[in-house]
């Protein structure tokens, strides 16, 4: 056996199990070592792997996934990248078995046991949640909200939400819509939007107050209306009398002019409750 050429001998069966043995030399003495032994316990470095089957697992505890993260090149940077040219790169978390909990943490320490952490989470399968949580003797970081370059939106730590720059809050495009009333000033209308314009009838102003219903299925009896007058020739004094779920009345009278016009009504819908 010891004469025989390497490629004289038969081919082992594949994928190996493990136990089958090799020599080495080893100080100075030929020994044998099983092929799983080969590269246990000692650190591998290659220029590259690829895995065709199976799973790549970390059996012990406090292991990291490590590599140049902050390379003044960005391009540099370990990155997370598809093998699919032209594709997209999704990174996804699944719980193993019927764990219902997926979870990405941010830390501000690498010991994890006294620190601020970023979370966010899908818990129980019931709700997706972004969190700003500790750990020890951490301390609660305020949630803030960056674009353009600049902080735009925050939420602090006692829950107290604030625009933090020259820009406006509510709401946009494709949420508003408009309505026109017709008949007269008293025929209610339906709008089925969070924010919008009324317009109303066309017709004499008056000092005498009257009152229309504004239909929308949006609305709760605990919400909040605002109104403001767009346009108009006369000036009116406008006020919510009444809010009920699924509409809310509008109450006007003139305090400056009684012309023939047509009046456009602002609204929005803040959503409240009472517990």
């Amino acid at each position: 056996m010891a004469n025989t050429k390497i490629s004289a001998l038969t081919s082992s069966t594949t994928p190996l199990a493990g136990t089958e043995v090799l020599p080495i030399v080893q100080s100075s003495a030929t020994v044998k070592v099983a092929v799983s032994d080969l590269t246990a316990g000692r650190s591998v470095s290659m220029s590259a792997a690829t895995i065709s089957s199976g799973n790549l697992a970390f059996t012990s505890t406090a292991q990291r996934i490590t590599g140049d993260m902050s390379n003044a090149t960005v391009a540099n940077r370990m990155a997370f990248q598809t093998s699919t040219v032209n594709g997209s790169t999704t990174v996804m978390l699944i719980p193993n078995g019927t764990g219902p909990n997926s979870q990405l943490l941010w830390r501000t320490s690498s010991t994890v046991d006294n620190d601020s952490f970023g979370q966010i989470v899908i818990v129980g399968g019931s709700d997706f949640r972004f969190s700003s949580g500790i750990a020890g003797t951490g301390i609660y970081l305020p949630m803030t909200f960056y674009t353009g370059g600049s902080k735009r939106f925050q939420i602090d730590t006692s829950g107290n939400s604030t625009v933090t720059s020259a820009a406006g809050l509510g709401y946009g495009t494709g949420a508003g819509g408009t309505v026109t009333q017709g008949t007269s000033r008293t025929t209610g209308v339906t709008l089925n939007k969070p924010t919008g314009a009324i317009t109303m009838f066309s017709a004499l102003g008056s000092a005498i107050a009257a009152t229309f219903t504004v239909t929308n299925s949006l609305v709760a009896a605990t919400d909040t209306i605002i109104l403001n007058q767009q346009s108009g020739t006369n000036l009116y004094v406008l006020l919510v009398t009444a809010i009920a779920a699924g509409s809310f009345n509008i109450t006007f009278y003139t305090t400056g002019g009684v012309a023939t016009d047509a009046p456009v009504i602002n609204f929005s819908l803040i959503k409240g409750v009472t517990a």
